[in-house]
Order: structure tokens, then C-alpha cells, then sequence
């Protein structure tokens, strides 16, 4: 399936704010994923792969705000600066400001350009992101039958080490989003 159309049928079944809140995730996957692997002084799959989530919520970004078509980074800007201001913005109660949310489109995006110049056009790109877009593809399928069929959904709940309730199945953190209304 076209991935427009996988990203549309996320957003109508998930809503903005859950896709908001996975860009969110993935920004900061991808930080973590920066830190550490400058801390361990080579390179890793994990920086690419992160890179790759975080192209594939641009677009799906790209369906809520119209990105600007010029993307000016500040001169010395890095992945990481940029993919802060992004959680920043991302963090904000109100994102009804689309301003804002295309800056934060743009940051992403620019930090993704610094780490992966070019990778559009590469194979390993095309890989990943189809592997991905295939597993997003399931998750919005699966879910729907089950609003279809109303399966109510499903998930343990347990403590961790500081007594604080999690869920533990991620699979299903937009429709946990899109209920609670975080």
C-alpha cells in the first residue's frame, strides 16, 4: 500500500495527537540514539534506523501542518539541537498552532538531513522505511478490525522498581493516547 495512504489511515484511526506524541517518541529515540553513539565512538544501525523513524513521522507530520518549502537551519545547528527544539514544541499543551508545528516538522527534518544526507535515494533507506511502513501497515489493520469487531483492548499493567503503573503492551500506545486524550 502507498505510504500516504498508510499515514492517512493512521491519523484518521489514531488522531493528531497520538502522531504527535510517536514524533515525539521517536525524536527522542533518536536523541538517545546520537548521545550514545557518540559516547561509544562508532557508528551504528540504531542511528539509521531511528533516522528512518523519524522521516516516516515528518511525513505523517506533514498531513497535519503544511511544511514551509524552505528549510533554513541556524548556522552550527546539530541533530541534537534540532531534534530538542522539535520535543519542545511537541511537548507544548497547545499544538493548534500550526506555525509552530511546522517548525518543529522543519527541525526534524533538518536534523535527519545532517545525520543521513541523501538518504532518499539509497537502498538501505528504501529498506527500512518500506520494512516500517509494512509494520505500521499491520498495526492500523489490526486495530481496525478490532474497533470493528469491538475487542475490547488488551494490556498488562504491572509496577516498576519505583511503584509507578505502566502498560506493557506498546503496541497499542495511540489508541491508549487517543483515549486518555494525552
Amino acid at each position: 500500500m502507498e505510504a500516504a495512504k498508510i499515514y492517512d489511515q493512521a491519523l484518521q484511526l489514531w488522531g493528531a495527537e497520538a502522531v504527535v506524541a510517536i514524533a515525539l517518541c521517536e525524536a527522542a529515540e533518536l536523541t538517545a540514539a546520537i548521545i550514545k553513539n557518540e559516547f561509544q565512538g562508532r557508528d551504528d544501525l540504531s542511528v539509521m534506523e531511528k533516522v528512518v523513524d523519524v522521516s516516516i513521522m515528518s511525513e505523517q507530520l506533514g498531513l497535519i501542518c503544511s511544511p514551509a518549502t524552505a528549510l533554513l537551519l541556524p548556522e552550527g545547528a546539530t541533530p541534537t539541537l534540532l531534534l530538542t527544539k522539535a520535543m519542545s514544541i511537541f511537548a507544548q499543551p497547545d499544538l493548534s498552532n500550526s506555525a509552530s508545528l511546522q517548525e518543529a516538522l522543519r527541525s526534524l527534518r533538518g536534523a535527519c538531513d545532517i545525520l543521513w544526507p541523501g538518504r532518499e535515494s539509497t537502498e538501505d533507506f528504501q529498506q527500512m522505511k518500506e520494512d516500517k511502513l509494512g509494520r505500521l501497515y499491520q498495526k492500523v489493520c489490526a486495530e481496525t478490525n478490532r474497533q470493528a469487531l469491538g475487542i475490547a483492548e488488551q494490556s498488562t499493567t504491572s509496577e516498576n522498581h519505583s511503584g509507578v503503573a505502566f502498560t506493557e503492551n506498546l503496541d497499542t500506545l495511540p489508541l491508549q493516547l487517543q483515549k486518555t486524550g494525552a
